[in-house]
């Protein structure tokens, strides 16, 4: 190889050296920006517990007698709050255990069944029209099954639905209904003829609900709101969480 080669393959070395410096180097204009977002999921709260959920142990009970539930926190009317933040609708799931003595289902008849105020609706004007009392028997054929739809899923072996419960929105221009009480008329009715086969016999009842939210719902521009008139800034929800257009029942 010639001295010039030689000489022309040197620079040509340090000329791509350079250049690769250079590359790692070099200068350059740019500018980010980031948006961090987050989602807080709702809570269903049907409250209270089992524990202190109002109940009844009714002794001597005898043909002619009544039970009256209808007066809320004076009587074993079963209140029920919402301690969450989504509202939601109320399946009730009705039983009676096996130490029911059988010919008591016949005899133990309803005359009120409601949640809430009585105008608010009559259960047994919904589910058994035209009947002014309906037998124990009749009312956990009834009440004893039943399957909801949330989203288009099916929920299995909850009961009927009786009604809803709004959720605070801590929004002192609106009312919400977050409590509200089943309340009820059971009666031990008189047939007219002899009963002593009934006597020292009892009867249970067991009332389970059930708490399901709303349906999912598009929350588009219409729901959100920055709080200005122009783009930017952090969008939050405005729409009535409570609303009833929402709920498949």
């Amino acid at each position: 190889m010639s001295i010039k080669k030689k000489a022309a393959m040197s620079m040509a070395s340090v000329a791509m050296g350079a250049m690769a410096v250079m590359g790692g180097t070099f200068a350059y204009f740019s500018d980010t920006t980031a948006s961090a977002n987050s989602f807080t999921n709702g809570t269903i709260n049907i409250a209270p517990n089992s524990t202190y959920l109002e109940k009844f142990n009714i002794v001597n009970f005898k043909p002619g007698d009544k039970l009256s539930a209808v007066v809320d926190n004076q009587e074993p009317a079963m209140m029920l709050n919402n301690q969450g933040s989504l509202p939601f609708d109320i399946f009730l799931k009705m039983e009676a255990p096996s130490t029911t003595y059988d010919a008591m289902k016949d005899v133990i008849v309803f005359e009120k069944l409601y949640l809430g105020n009585e105008t608010d609706g009559d259960l047994l004007a919904e589910y058994f029209p035209g009947e002014s009392e309906v037998t124990l028997r009749e009312v956990l054929a009834v009440f004893g099954t039943g399957n909801a739809v949330v989203n288009g899923n099916t929920i299995s072996n909850v009961g009927k639905y009786i009604g809803y419960l709004d959720a605070n929105d801590n929004d002192g221009t609106t009312t919400e209904q977050t409590i509200k009480g089943l309340k009820y008329v059971i009666k031990f009715k008189d047939t007219g003829v002899e009963q002593n086969d009934l006597q020292g016999k009892s009867t249970g009842i067991n009332f389970s609900f059930t708490a399901l939210q709303y349906n999912g719902e598009n929350i588009d521009q219409g729901a959100v709101d920055n709080g200005s008139t122009g783009g930017g800034g952090e969008f939050k929800r405005n729409d009535n969480i409570n609303d009833r257009d929402n709920s498949g029942n």
